[in-house]
């Protein structure tokens, strides 16, 4: 009896072509499904970062694995990166001519207030500084570590109370949002909590509300910033918060959800590309003045992700006014004159269903927009400096336009510069914030362009 021969798994003679198509092709299916698998992962997770939504342990890890090439490169770049792992690796000095604060007199009759953060000495300060002459006319002080320390402990009592956002734990940053207040007071974003300090770094308050982006004062004193509601699962809905500057109590609470249930001619929140994050408020401009459009007590509101600016009346809860076609992804929100504001419009549209890609509108660069309420109309203005300095940042930035003495003020944030414009003379100055080391730029975090006095 004749045994039945045994066949090579890769003899493929007695199949048919396609069969052994199928067989020779199997790997590369399987593979293929990975990367595609992979991406879609990869994708969903970046969005929830864009949302700052929080991640579950799964997403963490997998999101560590795809941060390896950048901080490869990071550390490539700049070893010192490899000593302090909560460092934020600096970028390259912009091309061109460059100014930098403290090192280069820069002829700017205005005041800078900046943060920095100092490798060689592990500390953070705030410094108010005169660009012509170099000289510093203020400077608060801290242990970076001191910071951090009271950081992690502001995160233990409260980082619980806003399950929606992805909080990161401390880093070797700059203060964001500074503001001087009476008295020589400083008030100030470590990270997502608010501080208020005195004049020598005493710390005076820390509010329990987690606080994003802008951080203004009204005409009474009081501060205006972008907050959170608390305590809800789903969506992140953004609060337009009030509180009182001598010790940090909240006054008001405004959510956005709630302005648009009360007034639905003015919401447009069926423009929002995430659902997680619909509005994304990042400008709460309190009005101080009174003309025939505001009166002291409103305050202009910025929701990025609809594209929007809106005039809120608090002691009513009406909205007076709405734009949603004259700016896109747009910032920093000022008051320019009695019938006029001015918009950072950072011109861009998120064409990407993972929420990170952007494409300009008009142009190739950001534009201060200027409406006119006695006109009823929007006007982009002074583009030129824009495009002399490439101003190109899509996912933040300041303007400000001092109309009776002719300066301009942009923050290009994500770039890491700014740009003073003489409007007068049409002479405009780059600067930067001095790095940690030669040919690097320090960190940008919403900074202010002051008048002396």
């Amino acid at each position: 009896m004749s045994s039945k021969p045994v066949r090579d798994r890769n003899d493929f003679d007695d199949e048919s072509p396609f069969q052994a198509f199928v067989l020779r092709a199997r790997w590369a299916v399987l593979l293929l499904f990975v990367l595609v698998f992979g991406l879609w992962y990869g994708g969903r997770i970046q969005k929830k970062l864009d949302d700052r939504q929080q991640l579950s342990p799964l997403e963490r890890m997998v999101g560590r694995l795809r941060e390896v090439p950048e901080h490869a490169t990071a550390v490539i770049q700049d070893p010192d990166v490899v000593r302090n792992l909560d460092t934020e690796p600096e970028t390259m000095l912009p091309p061109g001519s460059v100014s930098i604060v403290g090192v280069d007199a820069v002829p700017v009759p205005k005041d800078f207030l900046y943060s920095r953060y100092h490798q060689d000495s592990n500390r953070i300060s705030v410094i108010r500084r005169r660009l012509a002459d170099k000289q510093v006319v203020h400077r608060w002080d801290w242990s970076y570590d001191d910071l951090a320390s009271r950081y992690k402990q502001w995160l233990k009592e409260n980082q619980r109370r806003y399950p929606n956002f992805h909080f990161r734990g401390p880093i070797r940053f700059p203060l964001a949002s500074p503001l001087i207040l009476d008295g020589g007071r400083l008030v100030t974003r470590l990270q997502q909590s608010l501080c208020c300090f005195d004049p020598d770094g005493t710390l005076l308050w820390q509010s329990p509300e987690m606080v994003h982006h802008s951080v203004e004062v009204d005409h009474d004193g009081n501060l205006w910033t972008c907050s959170m509601v608390a305590d809800q699962e789903g969506f992140r809905d953004d609060v337009a918060l009030k509180i009182d500057a001598t010790n940090g109590r909240v006054l008001q609470r405004y959510p956005i959800s709630e302005i648009f249930q009360a007034n639905p001619e003015h919401d447009y929140s069926h423009h929002a590309r995430s659902d997680a994050d619909p509005f994304h408020l990042n400008d709460v401009q309190p009005v101080r003045g009174r003309s025939e459009y505001w009166e002291p007590g409103d305050v202009f509101l910025s929701l990025r992700n609809i594209s929007t600016v809106l005039l809120f009346r608090p002691s009513t809860g009406k909205v007076i006014w709405s734009n949603a076609v004259a700016w896109s992804y747009q910032h920093d929100v000022t008051v320019v004159s009695d019938h006029q504001i001015s918009v950072f419009d950072n011109n861009v549209m998120n064409n990407s269903p993972w929420g990170s890609g952007f494409v300009y509108r008009h142009g190739e660069h950001n534009r201060c927009m200027v409406y006119d309420f006695d006109a009823d109309q929007a006007e982009s203005v002074f583009q030129d400096v824009f495009v002399r300095h490439d101003c190109k940042t899509p996912t933040q930035g300041r303007v400000k336009w001092w109309k009776e003495d002719a300066w301009l003020f942009i923050e290009a944030s994500d770039q890491s510069f700014f740009v003073a414009a003489d409007l007068a003379s049409d002479r405009s100055y780059k600067f930067v914030c001095p790095g940690n080391r030669d040919g690097k730029v320090g960190h940008v975090a919403w900074f202010r362009l002051m008048d002396p006095s």
